[in-house]
């Protein structure tokens, strides 16, 4: 009796209601005196469901599927709320357990009740801390991340977010840079990171670049190894700061003599060691974070924001503007200011404001205050982020002068750029001249030439024949030299009209190759042909692409001794709506520090007075500019002593 007493004795104490449910009698029993004092009902009663009359309303679906649960033999655990009489709201926590006879028939159910009120008001009250946080690490225009020691992200804001390409936090946490960024990008990441893991030393002030929308983006970045309360390394802190317009104007002051170089300083502060690990983010940000009551007093303020008065943030907290600002100007601006985003319910936006710092220096900063929701019984405030633009302005300010400059050489710029119109278009008419005066006469020695081949003027010896042939072939080369020239001349200048029509390559190619065969048979050369496809439709101009397989034809046939071969391969690429045309050769090949002198007008490889091959080295460059004025490339793969191969790349229709 005594061991009875005692149990009952702490069933009343213990603060848990215990209970029985008898299935055969339908009877709830309850030990101890806890049940009453929990359910605030007068007695226990014969209701084994008097209870429900307390859970709250929006909680009772939830508890009578967790009684069906109950009525079917399965243990069940639940949350939930009831409401005494006096309106306050109680938490309970309840647990229960199947208890089936012989035959497996569910003969009782055991439970617990637990009063949980105190642990629910604790879980909010660190829910309304962490959500005030997590607003300020939200709203910064600074990328901020929480990595572990296998750099999966565990924390990241919304503008890290952006900069990774994604929306939902969700999809970030867990994955390395590895996983969203490209490999060199990800590469220069995660040597950065192992840096301060391995170190356990902060990195600061480090530029990251990488493209984001085709856009460069580069981060100022501060890391700071993450500690446990036994101090040992447990992760990273990262900030980054976008400072990509810095480094353009930094840039372009460089561009101008350097006339003023852009200073970007980075203020930063020794981590405090605490199991707040969003404090210790903020404290890296180089803006002015704080947050106002109603009152004026603050109640979140970091150390950037602090350091602007002089003070720490533990000097701060409680305290109102007028309480220790030398301004009191400026001190009931900035309350009046808090108090219209309170009262309002509306973000301020202020672009710029001169504020002064407890040293007397005057400052620009940009200011956004935002209205914080109001939770339980806190009082309405405010979030406040600063920017210090004053290095910024005094650069706008240096580049606007520069602006100036800028204009005054335009004007300079502008007579030079006349003269060299002016130039251009007197070389213009002077090649045209040039190109008649020559054209009139070598017509004139062509038409003889032909004329005395003809006999018309009597038979000629085989000496005479012999020169006659000579003049004929020389004046021929210099009517293709003149044309080339000219032909240059009008390209560089602009005067070379398309005539753009639909045509079959492959047709083309085998009328080049046979106009070309008569060359190649005074060589004894042999041009072989070969294609997969018995047509590929382009839409360009007809003429100048034949222009161009005749030229590298030409150029094949020149460079390839006597009785060798070469050749022309077609081949379509409908993935890039291309055509690929390859004239190739066995002859003396190129050495590949002369490929880049290819294409230069007037260039030849063998500069000697005495070379071997003619030519001035005008057909190379006459055909890169068709080739880049048809929209194409063109490539060179050649080796000396093993021959040659021009790959021209050409837009087709798919």
């Amino acid at each position: 009796m005594e061991r009875q007493a005692d149990f009952h004795q702490l069933l009343d104490h213990n603060g848990d209601v215990f209970w029985v449910y008898d299935v055969r009698s339908n009877q709830t029993h309850y030990f101890g005196a806890g049940y009453k004092h929990l359910y605030d009902l007068d007695s226990q009663g014969d209701d084994p469901f008097a209870f429900l009359t307390t859970v709250h309303p929006e909680d009772l679906p939830a508890v009578h599927q967790m009684l069906d649960q109950q009525a079917r033999g399965r243990p069940t655990e639940l949350e939930y709320r009831i409401v005494h009489r006096d309106g306050s709201i109680r938490w309970v926590h309840k647990r229960s357990a199947p208890i089936h006879d012989e035959h497996g028939a569910l003969v009782r159910t055991v439970g617990v009740t637990s009063d949980i009120t105190a642990r629910k008001e604790a879980e909010e009250t660190a829910g309304r801390s962490n959500r005030l946080l997590r607003t300020i690490i939200d709203l910064l225009p600074d990328s901020i991340y929480v990595k572990d020691l296998e750099r999966r992200k565990t924390l990241t804001n919304r503008t890290d977010l952006r900069y990774m390409g994604l929306h939902d936090e969700k999809e970030a946490l867990g994955k390395r840079d590895e996983e969203i960024f490209s490999p060199d990008v990800a590469a220069r990441f995660r040597a950065l990171d192992e840096r301060v893991l391995e170190n356990a030393s902060p990195l600061l002030s480090q530029e990251e670049w990488f493209t984001l929308d085709g856009r460069d983006i580069c981060l100022l970045t501060s890391k700071m190894p993450l500690r446990n309360e036994a101090g040992e390394v447990v992760g990273l802190v990262g900030i980054g700061r976008d400072i990509t317009e810095l480094k353009q104007a930094q840039l372009a002051l460089e561009e101008m003599n350097h006339s003023l170089e852009a200073r970007v300083e980075e203020r930063t502060q020794a981590l405090r060691i605490s199991e707040q690990r969003l404090r210790q983010v903020i404290d890296l940000v180089p803006y002015m974070i704080y947050a106002k009551d109603i009152d004026g007093r603050y109640i979140l303020v970091n150390k950037t924001a602090a350091a602007a008065q002089d003070k720490t943030p533990e000097q701060l907290i409680g305290k109102r503007d007028v309480d220790f600002s030398n301004n009191l100007d400026e001190a009931e601006r900035f309350y009046t200011q808090d108090l219209q985003v309170i009262t309002g319910g509306a973000t301020l936006s202020i672009p710029e404001e001169i504020v002064h710092f407890s040293d007397g220096s005057k400052h620009i900063l940009q200011t956004v205050k935002f209205p914080l929701a109001v939770v339980d019984d806190e009082k309405p405030a405010v979030l406040g982020v600063s920017i210090d633009i004053t290095e910024m302005k005094q650069a706008e300010a240096a580049l606007r002068q520069i602006e100036a400059d800028l204009r005054r050489s335009h004007d300079e710029l502008q007579a030079a750029n006349e003269a060299l119109r002016e130039a251009a278009r007197m070389k213009d008419e002077f090649m045209a001249t040039i190109s008649h005066e020559l054209r009139t006469p070598l017509s004139s020695i062509l038409g003889l030439a032909d004329a005395l081949q003809s006999a018309d003027f009597g038979t000629l010896t085989d000496r005479q024949l012999h020169a006659v042939k000579v003049i004929e072939s020389s004046g021929r080369d210099l009517l293709i030299l003149i044309n080339d020239l000219l032909e240059l001349s009008r390209i560089e200048a602009g005067q070379i009209h398309l005539q753009i029509e639909v045509f079959d390559a492959v047709s083309l190619a085998k009328i080049a190759v046979d106009r070309s065969a008569a060359a190649a048979a005074k060589k004894r050369q042999t041009i072989q042909f070969e294609t997969h496809t018995e047509s590929i439709l382009v839409e360009s101009d007809q003429r100048r692409y034949l222009q161009i397989l005749l030229n590298l034809l030409s150029n094949a046939i020149k460079f390839t001794p006597e009785a060798g071969q070469l050749g022309v391969a077609l081949k379509k690429d409908a993935a890039t709506a291309t055509c690929r045309v390859t004239v190739w050769d066995h002859g003396i090949g190129i050495d590949e520090a002369d490929i880049d002198r290819l294409f230069r007008p007037f260039m030849q490889l063998d500069s000697s007075i005495r070379r071997h091959y003619s030519g001035v080295g005008l057909g190379l460059a006459l055909t890169k500019r068709l080739v880049d004025l048809l929209g194409g490339q063109i490539n060179v793969e050649s080796s000396p002593g093993k021959g040659s191969r021009f790959i021209v790349t050409l837009p087709c229709k798919v």
